[in-house]
């Protein structure tokens, strides 16, 4: 008996949704322009994009290291000659993320302002139209410390100027990194309102790195070559020794010199974004069709099970 009602009561279901079949249709429809319209109400967002991996000089050099039987002398002696295991894609994502590399990054025209000061892109113009608390001819920031409705929307500043912690968190929002399992290949994506801008801090962010690590090394190697060359005078008992750490750090020093990608190196360069990323308009359409299919059928039910009753 049961069994008989539960399928009296799914065939009188199916008829009722059947003869709302057009209230059905019109309210999705209904839902889905709505959210497709919504969608120009947003900023359009361009990502420029490249894949990179280490550098090959780079790895020779570790695998220099790695495979001689200098390894535990120069651990000993305090410096790293290039060697180690430490995975050199995940160090790459760290320090791009870092708030220390973000600091240096901010040194260069046109970074600080295009994080923190950006209003919108006119397209025609290919012009950048910039927040009133920033005036880009003085180069001064003028935001309030505090008003009633920025302390309604919690949106408070303490300083004219923004702060690093501020800006770092802005820029981990725009930065995309992934890095492939098997290749060990890294994506790094950076998306934008304005794609030259995306582009321009994406080949900043990858030169920089490059120059940073390059110096830093050249500094460390630097440093290694006159601790070994004093040990040389003092002791000649490891002389055979320091000479292979003091070829290896020469050898450090000369592909520190050599070409432009000393850390990492482009697979795939990045390209002037053409078409928007965001808002994908088709995904708005589909959301807001299926929510209102949704909508339509709790309705259509409510409201007949009101009617009953």
């Amino acid at each position: 008996m049961q069994e008989n009602n539960n399928e009296i009561d799914l065939t009188s279901l199916f008829e009722l949704f059947t003869n709302k079949i057009l209230t059905i249709f019109l309210i999705s429809t209904l839902f889905g322009l709505i959210s497709f319209y919504s969608s120009f109400l947003l900023d359009k967002k361009y990502s420029a994009d490249a894949l990179i991996s280490i550098s090959n000089s780079n790895e020779s050099l570790q695998s220099f290291s790695s495979g001689s039987s200098l390894g535990a002398l120069a651990a000993i002696s305090g410096f790293n000659i290039g060697g180690g295991g430490a995975d050199k894609g995940n160090y790459v994502m760290e320090v791009i993320q870092s708030r220390q590399f973000l600091e240096h990054l901010l040194n260069f025209d046109g970074v600080l302002e295009n994080l923190m000061a950006f209003e919108n892109y006119d397209e025609k113009k290919k012009a950048v139209v910039y927040s009133k608390f920033y005036d880009p001819i003085s180069k001064e920031w003028s935001r309030p410390t505090r008003t009633l409705l920025l302390s309604l929307l919690g949106k408070n500043f303490k300083t004219n100027k923004p702060t690093i912690l501020e800006t770092h968190s802005r820029y981990k929002n725009l930065l995309s990194l992934n890095q492939d399992r098997q290749s060990r290949f890294i994506s790094i994506s950076v998306t934008h309102k304005s794609p030259d801008f995306a582009k321009y801090l994406l080949d900043l962010i990858i030169n920089e790195l490059n120059n940073l690590e390059r110096s830093k090394d050249l500094y460390e190697s630097r440093q290694a070559l006159d601790f070994l060359y004093s040990e040389m005078k003092e002791s000649s008992q490891i002389r055979d020794s320091m000479s292979q750490l003091i070829e290896t750090q020469l050898q450090k020093q000369m592909l520190t010199q050599i070409g432009d990608d000393y850390l990492i190196e482009f697979i795939d360069k990045s390209y002037l974004p053409e078409e928007k990323s965001s808002p994908q308009r088709s995904i708005f359409l589909i959301f807001g069709l299926f929510f209102g299919f949704i909508f339509s059928i709790f309705y259509i039910y409510i409201s007949n099970k009101n009617i009953k009753t």
